[in-house]
C-alpha cells in the first residue's frame, strides 16, 4: 500500500461542505429560538408537512459530490478503502443533521427528517460511486493524467 499522497480532494471536500452550509442556512437572517421549543425537541427532526420534487432530488444529489470527495480524500491520505468509505458515509450525514437542527433557528428554513435522510443517502451513494471508480481503476487513470500534466517538459540546453 502506498503512503499518503497530496490530494486536491481534501480542500475540495472542505469547500463543498462550506457551500452546503451556505445553501442550508441562507438567508442567515432572523435568527431566534423557536417559540415554545425545548432543546430536546429541536434535536428530534420533524417529518415534512409537504414534498416538492425538486427539493427531494436536490437534497439527494447535492450531497453526492461530498461523499465522493471525502472517499477520495480518505484513500489518497493512505486510509484503507473501508475506513475511507465509512468516513465518506458518516461525515455527510453528520453535516446534514447539524444543518437541519440549525435550520430550526431560522424562520425562513424548514428542517425535516426527510431532508436529513435524503442528504445522508446522497452522501452514501457518492461514497459508493467513489469506491466504484477506484475499483474500476478510473481514479488511478485520473491521477496518472494529473501527474503527466503537472510534470514540466525538459528544457533544451542552449
Amino acid at each position: 500500500m502506498a503512503g499518503p499522497r497530496s490530494s486536491t480532494a481534501v480542500p475540495l471536500a472542505a469547500a463543498f461542505a462550506l457551500l452546503i452550509a451556505y445553501a442550508s442556512l441562507y438567508p442567515f437572517s432572523g435568527w431566534r429560538w423557536p417559540p415554545g421549543q425545548l432543546l430536546w425537541s429541536l434535536l428530534a427532526l420533524p417529518w415534512a408537512h409537504y414534498y416538492i420534487a425538486f427539493d427531494l432530488w436536490a437534497n439527494f444529489i447535492g450531497y453526492m459530490p461530498l461523499g465522493a470527495l471525502l472517499y477520495g480524500a480518505g484513500v489518497r491520505s493512505g486510509w484503507r478503502w473501508g475506513w475511507a468509505l465509512l468516513l465518506a458515509a458518516l461525515l455527510p450525514a453528520l453535516l446534514s443533521y447539524a444543518m437541519e437542527v440549525t435550520q430550526n433557528f431560522l424562520p425562513d428554513r424548514v428542517p425535516s427528517r426527510e431532508d436529513w435522510l435524503l442528504n445522508s443517502g446522497g452522501g452514501v451513494v457518492g461514497a459508493l460511486l467513489g469506491a466504484a471508480l477506484q475499483a474500476l481503476g478510473v481514479l488511478q487513470v485520473w491521477q496518472s493524467l494529473r501527474a503527466t500534466a503537472g510534470s514540466s517538459p525538459p528544457v533544451p540546453a542552449p
